[in-house]
């Protein structure tokens, strides 16, 4: 909506309305304005050509897209780094056929591990440790085994997981096959145990 036309008496400075040709203030004369001469008070900006609105718009539309396919791409960079680290791929339910028992990797990251050994009676066993360090497909961390700190080392190679400690030859090599959580229920018939409590 747009107000009348306004122009300033050049005695008293009243605000004068339209095309008046003498000041309702003061009485003063006024020079006769020309309709292009005068000046809204609602819309005094420069108005820009349509062009360079337009332009202004496509702009910011390259500029949001450009904005919405960094994020897109960082994020899928993200995703797939944390999908292939080998915490991702350490995770979860592991077979060994040298004991005939299941282990299950609950929790890792850049400093903590949680894993658990089941016994045939599916008794668990709960082994936290901190994480020293980690490569591509290597993890090395400390675990408390009878009361003094052991290191210890999970290697993944070809599908494998590789469970060794250096300082604890009793422990020996393991060697893990990767399994799912219905394989370990089956292996203990997990119904059956809960049935039965």
């Amino acid at each position: 909506m747009e107000v009348g036309k306004v122009r300033h008496c050049s005695n008293c400075g009243r605000k004068i309305q339209d095309y008046d040709n003498y000041c309702s203030g003061c009485g003063h004369y006024l020079e006769k304005v020309r309709k292009d001469d005068f000046v809204t008070e609602v819309d005094n900006k420069e108005k820009l050509p349509v062009k360079s609105k337009i332009s202004m718009l496509w702009e910011q539309k390259l500029v949001k897209r450009g904005l919405l396919a960094f994020l897109i791409i960082i994020s899928s960079i993200v995703l797939i780094y944390m999908n292939s680290s080998p915490f991702n791929t350490m995770k979860g339910y592991w077979y060994t056929e040298k004991y005939h028992n299941y282990i299950q990797i609950r929790e890792i990251n850049d400093e903590y591990i949680e894993m658990v050994f089941y016994d045939k009676g599916r008794k668990e066993k709960v082994i936290q440790g901190n994480v020293v360090n980690h490569k591509r497909d290597t993890v090395n961390f400390y675990v408390t085994d009878r009361g003094k700190n052991v290191m210890t080392t999970l290697e993944l190679k070809d599908g494998m997981l590789y469970y060794f400690s250096p300082e604890d030859t009793a422990s020996g090599r393991m060697e893990f096959t990767k399994g799912t959580k219905e394989e370990f229920n089956n292996f203990y018939n997990v119904k059956d145990f809960y049935n039965s409590n």
